[in-house]
């Protein structure tokens, strides 16, 4: 659900400019988190009465403690309602929608922009859209091919034989697996970041500069340019205010692509 999270701030920064202040704030951002937090504990509420305690004979008559399934959790009803059907909206096929919907909006609202930019006569720099095209893409790849096993094991859950549960039993196998790629999935986004877009290497590097480093911005000059082409083009000025947005949210992507990091020595006089 975070996952969904960034990519909604992000669609509504790129395609609902006027709303994002109030949705893309930093208080909004807190209740947010705090909403699904509180969310994610509620909903995970039914999961702990799924097992109970149970005390079983090993060799030498000796007692282990074990936890075997509940007559709750193993409740037919249970398994097709809870662990199927809300797992699919809220789990998989709810975040799976979302996330393609509002990346192929933020794509289209991308393509627009540099396409805007190009009639204008503007200097257009396409790493920035392809790095977030790029990311956006792979994060729904690699969560389609992480979630899709354990929704698969939930179905599995309910119509396979409880037998094929046991250790040794190939849907044992499968639900370690399906489990591991779960949590693969919760930790690896910020791995595809790191991967995938260099203009979040270089935040990165800027957050984490040592203190024999020092951040020089180098200021582009592109504004004259912008400036000739708006007057040589006064068709293109219907446009003005989404013009102005776009100027102001590339101009600072653009002074960000320009980032360096120079040793202190060099950058003091």
């Amino acid at each position: 659900m975070l996952t969904v999270l960034v990519s909604l701030n992000r669609y509504f920064a790129v395609c609902r400019p006027f709303s994002s202040q109030e949705f893309c704030s930093i208080s909004s951002a807190k209740k947010h988190v705090t909403f699904i937090a509180i969310f994610s504990i509620v909903y995970n509420i039914p999961r702990f009465f799924e097992y109970k305690k149970m005390v079983i004979c090993v060799p030498n008559n000796e007692p282990m403690e074990v936890f075997m399934i509940s007559a709750f959790g193993d409740n037919l009803l249970y398994r097709i309602m809870y662990a199927n059907v809300l797992y699919f909206i809220v789990m998989h096929g709810g975040p799976l929608t979302s996330l393609a919907f509002l990346n192929y909006k933020l794509i289209q609202a991308l393509k627009k922009r540099q396409r805007r930019r190009e009639e204008m006569g503007k200097v257009v720099n396409g790493g920035y859209q392809h790095d977030i095209t790029l990311v956006l893409v792979v994060v729904i790849c690699v969560f389609m091919f992480c979630q899709t096993p354990t929704f698969i094991d939930h179905i599995l859950w309910t119509a396979v034989n409880k037998e094929q549960r046991k250790c040794g039993q190939w849907h044992y196998y499968y639900t370690a697996i399906a489990d591991i790629l779960a949590i693969f999935n919760s930790s690896v986004n910020f791995l595809i970041y790191i991967i995938t877009s260099r203009k979040f290497r270089q935040l990165l590097l800027t957050s984490c500069a040592t203190p024999g480093l020092h951040v020089v911005h180098i200021q582009p000059q592109l504004q004259g340019i912008e400036g000739n082409a708006t007057h040589q083009n006064p068709q293109l000025l219907g446009n003005t205010h989404m013009d102005d947005i776009d100027n102001q949210a590339n101009t600072k992507d653009e002074n960000q692509e320009q980032t360096t990091l120079v040793p202190i020595e060099m950058a003091m006089p």
